[in-house]
């Protein structure tokens, strides 16, 4: 059984001690500093013998000679003695030296020992023999059984000079890239009986991957459409309120009143290019503390809800460092309030830190399923299958399908919708390396079944009708009047 370490509470003193550990000094013994040795005596072997010889007397053994008990008082292992240490005198030197040791990260987890006393056992000479002896018959009874190799194609060894051996090895190895056929079969050990083996995964083929990255990519594709449509419809009800009309393009929203207009001034311009990064972040709360955590769907479902929890972080935060770069969209923000270089540089890099932090835990409010694909099978390759490959190729086809001929009214507006999706990957490579977050499962202890190919098939159907519709049907605009009129009086 381990023995017990001490569990601190860790106050203000604790972690004062953890990062300037010169401060406290630790509470030694000082019975060296009252340890005298003059007043150390040594007694002769007469002085012992009387000194038994009253003992014996005191508890009323019978008498044994002197020689016989000296004897067996010698065969008696004695304890060890008390080491009493001197304190010695402390110098510059010594001090700095402790200090460098003290701050070293390996002894901030230390295991401290048990504060309990260690009681000693004293084995005797009989005990000893008795012990040896049983271990000779457990010898003779058990021989070790020396370890043995085979191959399942034969046991034949070779008898080629061992040089020559080691020359065709090497020439093996070095032409072993090149072959494409039936690979050799691997030697097989011989284990002896009781000993453990330790459980060897299972690896997980390409195609067990192929499924949940298609099903992923047709619904990112789909969250992030939605999302954009609700990130320009916020745009264009809020410019309504300053009697702005809009028109929405599948590349744009384009104001027909013209960038030199008399309605336009510094009030509407703030507002209404913060509204869409605005309600995309109320958005993005909803998904993470409303949908994520009280609704238990189904696997798919929560695939899809956690893209709209993505892009919906990303049209804030990630539009505030494309905005930055491009001045197009939420950059419109930053050049009215007159923000200069530095502050843009800062506040970019807050967003992206911020991006990677909150994006870090995300994976355990994916489906976790039993199969070769799962995350406790391989981490890496569930991740890369569910975010890092549907973000790749679902963002590209997005990027590449708001490429158009006609020249928009926004200049930079392209290269802002590529900054903002680029921006995305601080959200989905993070999750990839923590190992401790584990995914979502049914009522907490069971995996959702896999996804069967219907259900693949439906949405990769549902992908493509967003993507011909908003494609060819905002290729020739869509027009947005809002009017607002409200009349309140007496009649006559």
């Amino acid at each position: 059984m381990p023995p017990h370490k001490h569990r601190h509470k860790r106050n203000l003193r604790y972690w004062l001690k953890k990062i300037f550990p010169g401060i406290f000094r630790s509470k030694r013994s000082r019975i060296s500093e009252s340890y005298d040795p003059g007043s150390t005596k040594f007694l002769t072997l007469e002085e012992v013998k009387a000194a038994l010889a009253e003992a014996r007397e005191r508890e009323g053994k019978t008498p044994v000679s002197e020689s016989t008990s000296v004897f067996e008082e010698a065969k008696r292992p004695q304890a060890p003695p008390l080491q009493l240490h001197r304190r010695e005198k402390k110098t510059i030197g010594s001090r700095f030296n402790k200090f460098l040791s003290r701050i070293q990260f390996r002894l901030w987890n230390r295991r401290r020992a048990s504060s309990s006393p260690d009681e000693y056992h004293y084995l005797t000479i009989e005990e000893i023999k008795r012990a040896k002896e049983a271990q000779e018959g457990f010898a003779a009874s058990h021989p070790v059984e020396e370890p043995r190799v085979f191959n399942s194609t034969g046991l034949q060894q070779d008898s080629r000079p061992l040089s020559k051996h080691r020359h065709r090895r090497r020439r093996r190895r070095f032409w072993k890239i090149f072959q494409f056929g039936k690979k050799k079969e691997q030697p097989a050990a011989f284990i002896p009986k009781g000993d453990i083996l330790e459980e060897v995964k299972e690896k997980a083929p390409l195609k067990v991957y192929i499924r949940p990255a298609i099903t992923s990519t047709a619904i990112f594709i789909i969250a992030y459409q939605l999302s954009w449509l609700l990130y320009q419809l916020a745009v264009m009800v809020v410019a309504s309120f300053s009697s702005i009309d809009s028109v929405l393009y599948y590349y744009e929203v384009m104001f027909p009143i013209g960038n030199y207009s008399p309605k336009w001034n510094q009030t509407n311009i703030i507002f209404i290019t913060l509204s869409g990064p605005l309600v995309s972040l109320i958005l993005w709360a909803l998904y993470r503390f409303v949908f994520l955590r009280k609704f238990h769907p189904g696997a798919q479902v929560r695939i899809f809800l956690v893209w709209l929890y993505l892009n919906s972080m990303m049209l804030f935060f990630g539009a505030f460092v494309g905005g930055a770069i491009t001045r197009q969209g939420f950059g419109y923000v930053v050049d009215w309030l007159y923000m200069n270089i530095a502050f843009r540089t800062l506040f970019s890099l807050m967003f992206l830190s911020l991006i990677v932090w909150m994006s870090w835990k995300v994976v355990r409010f994916l489906p976790e399923n039993s199969g070769l694909d799962s995350w406790k099978q391989n981490r890496f390759g569930y991740v890369l299958s569910r975010l890092v490959v549907p973000w790749f190729i679902g963002g590209t086809i997005m990027v590449l399908l708001k490429i158009t001929d006609v020249i928009p009214q926004h200049e930079n507006i392209f290269n802002y919708d590529a900054f903002t999706m680029a921006t995305m990957l601080f959200a989905v490579l993070p999750p990839m390396f923590n190992s401790k977050v584990r995914p979502h499962l049914i009522q907490g202890r069971k995996t959702y079944p896999r996804i069967h190919r219907a259900s693949v098939v439906a949405w990769v159907v549902v992908a493509i009708a967003f993507v011909l519709l908003i494609r060819l049907g905002l290729s020739y605009g869509l027009y947005f009047q809002l009017i607002f009129d409200l009349n309140l009086g007496i009649y006559h």
